[in-house]
């Protein structure tokens, strides 16, 4: 098995993993990795979920892992990206809450108030919808031959 093959089932898996322990809303997900301060397991899981989730397209097509057009050079840098910024989605909630168990409330600053909470989840949905969009539209454009 080449190492794009065992990346992507390797994405697959802990998306899958991922999703199912977020969805059944499992009692590990409050385990806590840290004290203080206080780190639970469910946002390492949702972590490795977001990074997963563009991992499966980088690694699923081979066009974007060894591009060979200039079409796929852009899709592949904007996987690579979104897998970046993926990888990102702790400490910028960490900024975004001032804290690890990315709790909001009521704040004087910016760190930690409601608007801060609007912004970590326009950020952590997107996340979750911009790899999905980037395949449709790699998907349409393969409609149309590159000049």
């Amino acid at each position: 098995m080449s190492k794009r093959k065992f990346l992507f089932w390797l994405s697959v898996f802990v998306f899958i993993i991922a999703l199912d322990l977020l969805f059944i809303g499992s009692d590990i997900l409050l385990y806590p990795l840290l004290e203080k301060p206080y780190l639970p397991f469910g946002h390492i899981l949702t972590a490795l979920g977001y990074v997963a989730l563009p991992c499966i397209f980088f690694f699923g097509r081979k066009r974007f892992y060894q591009p060979v057009s200039k079409r796929d050079r852009v899709f592949s840098w904007l996987f690579k990206f979104l897998i970046v910024l993926s990888a990102l989605w702790i400490p910028i909630s960490y900024f975004l809450a001032g804290n690890l168990s990315n709790s909001f409330g009521n704040s004087d600053s910016f760190r930690g108030s409601q608007a801060a909470g609007e912004v970590f989840w326009a950020f952590s949905y997107s996340l979750a919808a911009l790899p999905l969009g980037l395949f449709l539209v790699f998907l349409i454009l393969k409609l149309f031959p590159e000049k």
